[in-house]
């Protein structure tokens, strides 16, 4: 679901989202995105965008953009090495 918010604001080629545990904050949503060729990256206004359509339990904690989010050759994203982009 938080991806396919991402992917409608028309601003990222790819993006998928994982957790993460924050120490003030448990265990939270973290974004990790594709921007789209000339798109500058602006983290309030896509929480903003964000905002609009999901529970503020679902807006995540941070971005990370990236050149590809990782995936098989079938188009699963690669969980363990996706944790490591975001992990950085």
């Amino acid at each position: 679901v938080i991806e396919q918010e991402l992917m409608k604001t028309g601003w990222f080629d790819d993006a998928a989202v994982t957790s993460k545990e924050l120490p003030a904050l448990g265990i939270v949503p973290v974004a990790c995105c594709v921007l789209k060729p000339g798109i500058r990256f602006n983290q309030m206004e896509t929480i903003k965008r964000l905002s609009a359509s999901l529970p503020s339990n679902h807006i995540p904690a941070s971005f990370v953009l990236c050149e590809a989010v990782p995936r098989t050759q079938s188009g699963k994203i690669m969980r363990r090495q996706l944790a490591g982009l975001i992990n950085k």
